[in-house]
Parts: structure tokens; sequence; C-alpha cells
């Protein structure tokens, strides 16, 4: 299956969730996501509730914040209180483990991660979408 409108509706992701777009959203039904793929499912399914899967597709989401988190040296850990001070204090492979263990730390806000989503949407890289996942399960 073509992935395309997937990667469309991460990098939209913010978009689709303010227009509360239930029917760009049921799209996902005619879609397979991985079990490789990281993509945020709990704000989606809270606009559309018909989604097929929805709940292994959550869990799935989940394992894989965990598992990232379990991927980064505990050394990601820090002190710092906004993602500003990560960017320019930790070293590039430290930045997404740090930013991701300062804002479970509650070092650094959900809005704030979501506003650095959103400075950065249009991407869909896979550090991109590990954040993306993370604030979806966070805020939804």
């Amino acid at each position: 299956m073509n992935s395309k409108p997937k990667t469309e509706m991460i990098q939209n992701y913010f978009k689709i969730v303010d227009e509360a777009n239930s029917q760009l959203i049921s799209l996902l039904n005619k879609q397979v996501i991985s079990t490789r793929e990281r993509f945020p499912v709990f704000a989606f399914s809270s606009i559309c509730e018909n989604l097929i899967n929805e709940e292994k597709y959550k869990n799935r989401q989940v394992d894989k914040i965990i598992a990232d988190l379990k991927g980064y040296v505990k050394e990601c850990g820090n002190e710092y209180s906004t993602i500003t001070d990560i960017t320019d204090n930790l070293p590039d492979w430290k930045v997404i483990g740090g930013i991701m263990y300062s804002v479970m730390d509650d070092n650094i806000s959900i809005e704030e991660l979501k506003n650095y989503l959103e400075e950065h949407s249009g991407r869909c890289d896979t550090d991109f979408r590990k954040l993306l996942c993370l604030y979806d399960y966070l805020a939804f």
C-alpha cells in the first residue's frame, strides 16, 4: 500500500487535529501501519471514532515510546528546562533522547514540545516521528 497519505498525515498532524478532520483521518482504515512504523494514533482516534485496529496501533505506539526511551543511554537524562538548552548543549546524538527524557521528567512542558514540533512540521524523519508520537501519547 502507498504510504504517502500516512506521511502527509504526519507532516500535517497539527492542522488535521486542529481542524478535527475525521474524513481525512478515516483514510487510515485503507492503510496499514506496520510494526516498524512510528505513527501518532491517539489524537486521530479521539477525532475519528471508527478507526480499525485502533487499540493495536495505540499499544504499538506506547511500546515504541518505551523502547525508544530504553534505547537511549541514561546520559540523555538531563536537567535542562528548554529544548533550546538541549539543542545548544548536548551532542546531536543525544538531542532526541534528551528531549524525550526531559519531557517525561516534567522538565520540559508538553506545550513547549508542541511548539517545537509545530516549528518543524513538514518533517517526517524518524527523530521527528519519535517526538511526535511522544507528544501525541501524552497530550491525548
